[in-house]
């Protein structure tokens, strides 16, 4: 006679398929996933980059902007790197921002910008480990490892990455309606907003099977593959700021330089 199953047995069973529901759903990243065309197979093909379904509210690229901060001279945050948080944040109303760090950020301008935003639940922090390689190749610098964690980011969730120093002055979440866009396609790109399944960000990690390329000398992007951003006075560089209003920095984030 066969062995007859108890309710305990059940019980344990139910569990079990709990539990592996927890850890699938612990490893999703809810906010960050695209739900358009999201079951459809071979998502991109052919020309179709110029995705446009006519509404405006229905983009491809969820509403989240990533910033990547690895190493420990990135654990304290500079007033600068938090103008661009703050500036992602106020041009983007509706998207939120998540910090990926190795490393709990810290400093004063980092308690001023989460003093304000994180009341909001717009601006939370993800903490991952830096990655060790790249196709079994050590990183040439921190910007490799940066940029690396940058893509795999955007790979798994899609949305908008932003480097730490580039403080957006537009919206861009007209360019959502495409499958990839980036600014400053001729060099690196400081700003890319991909869907997850973006082909372009493929390829631009492909380029990393090459410890020697120069990444800012890596072939130029197909055009279908990636919609240019229009940069005039979208965008600009904050690097070692002392005076906010000298350096045209949106008074809104003045506050940020501020000395106790």
């Amino acid at each position: 006679m066969g062995k007859i199953r108890g309710p305990q047995s059940d019980v344990e069973f139910v569990l079990l398929l709990a539990l592996l529901w927890l850890v699938w759903r612990v490893n999703q990243h809810v906010e960050c996933t695209s739900k358009v065309l999201a079951n459809v197979p071979d998502r991109f093909s052919g020309f179709n980059n110029t995705v446009n379904r006519g509404d405006a509210d229905e983009l491809l690229v969820p509403r989240v902007i990533h910033f990547i901060r690895m190493g420990e001279e990135n654990r304290d945050v500079r007033p600068e790197e938090a103008a661009c948080i703050s500036a992602a944040l106020r041009t983007h109303t509706g998207w939120s921002v998540v910090v990926h760090t190795d490393r709990e950020p810290r400093g004063a301008a980092w308690d001023r910008l989460r003093g304000v935003w994180s009341a909001w639940g717009r601006l939370s922090v993800q903490s991952r480990p830096p990655p060790q390689h790249v196709f079994g190749l050590p990183f040439r610098d921190l910007a490799a490892l940066q940029r690396v964690t940058a893509l795999r980011v955007l790979r798994k969730h899609g949305g908008m990455f932003v480097s730490s120093s580039t403080y957006l002055r537009a919206d861009l979440s007209a360019y959502g309606r495409y499958e990839c866009a980036s600014l400053t396609a001729a060099e690196d790109p400081d700003v890319i907003l991909a869907h997850r399944d973006a082909r372009l960000l493929q390829r631009y990690l492909h380029h990393f099977h090459d410890a020697d390329l120069d990444w800012a000398s890596r072939p130029a992007a197909p055009r279908h593959l990636c919609r240019a951003i229009d940069d005039h006075d979208v965008a600009m560089h904050l690097k070692d700021v002392v005076d906010p209003e000298a350096s045209a920095v949106s008074h809104e984030d003045w506050y940020l330089w501020t000395k106790d």
